[in-house]
């Protein structure tokens, strides 16, 4: 054997040996993605389940929403302030969501119910009339 069919045959051997390892980084990297979407799904939905325990957790401040969920403008200012608070967190809540499903961490089905619960705070006539005066931009 002489160098030039040494080399080829080294070549042909890191080839074999360099293919495989290829492979293995790929589904290395996929896998490590789809647990980082799943994380991402986890923090959002820990975030919201944290942000619905007000509700439940506070009778003052449930008492709040649901005369804020109807007529925002007849709230005193301190409930408006308390009321105003929880729905700017729960509306970035739902932008991260929105970001999450864009990106594709979040399924359509899942999207979709998120979907229609925005769509059902934002039909009570309170949560228009605050939406009117604060914008999430």
């Amino acid at each position: 054997m002489n160098w030039e069919m040494l080399a080829a045959v080294g070549q042909l051997a890191a080839a074999l040996v360099g293919i495989p390892s290829i492979i293995y980084l790929a589904v290395q990297i996929r896998e490590q993605t789809k647990e980082r979407s799943r994380s991402a799904a986890n923090a959002l939905t820990v975030q919201w389940g944290d942000l619905t325990n007000s509700l439940h957790d506070s009778a003052e401040f449930s008492a709040i929403y649901l005369r804020g969920i109807q007529f925002f403008s007849d709230l005193d200012p301190v409930s408006k302030l308390r009321f105003s608070a929880f729905f700017f967190t729960f509306f970035q809540n739902f932008q991260g969501m929105y970001f999450s499903r864009r990106d594709g961490a979040l399924s359509p089905s899942l999207w979709a119910q998120i979907e229609r619960t925005m769509m059902d705070f934002l039909a009570y006539p309170g949560t228009r009339q605050w939406w009117e005066t604060r914008p999430i931009i």
